[in-house]
């Protein structure tokens, strides 16, 4: 890993939060925020009516649940950000996902959709969350010197119009690097790599070893009262 050092802090570029934003808007992606109490108890706290929708099971082997809900119910002691980003939706989804930190204690994120969400699309919201945290941790350069082609590169412009653009990005961030001359050398070394990548843990997969204990950490800095909220400029 060739980031800049955990324990420095830095913020998304420019091009870093132009692109998360894209991404976001794509998918129905609004905002996240997390408490230390699951989402339905938090709406039900507020008398938000709620409506389950469904679980999915997680590649992490936790069970996410979708609710759908009216934002124009939400209160501001609820969240006003949350309302104002999520104005002007007919219907309005939220995801719980409950995440245990290295303490063993869950915190409960909650991101939220303007359109129902299915499993690609809750991962890659968390996938977005996680590079946020790789960047703003030090945890990774967005613009890297690449050993393989000894080039600087910004993540976002790499692999671009390939099958799976994000999730490939997102591996070379990690990576800090473009692979160009694994991808020369031996094709199906850099396909295998991308299938072996792209379908364990989470979908890419690539940041829950990097960020489960940042995550996991903030847990108790977090509460329902001052949740840490992240907007993904679908915002």
């Amino acid at each position: 890993m060739k980031g800049v050092g955990y324990g420095m802090t830095n913020e998304p570029d420019f091009a870093s939060s132009e692109y998360l934003s894209q991404v976001a808007n794509e998918i129905g992606y609004r905002c996240v925020s997390q408490s230390s109490q699951p989402t339905d108890h938090r709406f039900f706290k507020h008398g938000v009516e709620i409506c389950e929708v469904g679980k999915l099971l997680l590649p992490d082997d936790n069970v996410a649940t979708i609710y759908s809900f009216d934002a124009e119910a939400l209160t501001t002691d609820f969240s006003s950000q949350i309302k104002r980003e999520l104005c002007n939706t007919e219907q309005s989804f939220a995801v719980d996902w409950p995440v245990k930190g290295r303490d063993g204690k869950l915190t409960y994120l909650t991101f939220y959709f303007s359109e129902l969400p299915g499993k690609k699309e809750i991962i890659t919201a968390r996938t977005i969350r996680q590079v946020e945290f790789g960047i703003i941790d030090g945890l990774v350069d967005q613009h890297f010197l690449c050993e393989e082609c000894s080039q600087k590169h910004h993540w976002t412009k790499l692999a671009d119009g390939s099958p799976d653009t994000f999730n490939l990005q997102v591996m070379m961030l990690k990576h800090q690097s473009c692979y160009q001359e694994r991808m020369d050398e031996n094709p199906q070394a850099w396909r295998d790599l991308i299938a072996t990548e792209t379908s364990t843990s989470f979908n890419p997969g690539l940041f829950l070893d990097l960020t489960e204990f940042i995550e996991g950490s903030r847990v108790e800095v977090d509460s329902e009262e001052q949740s840490q909220m992240q907007m993904d400029q679908a915002i």
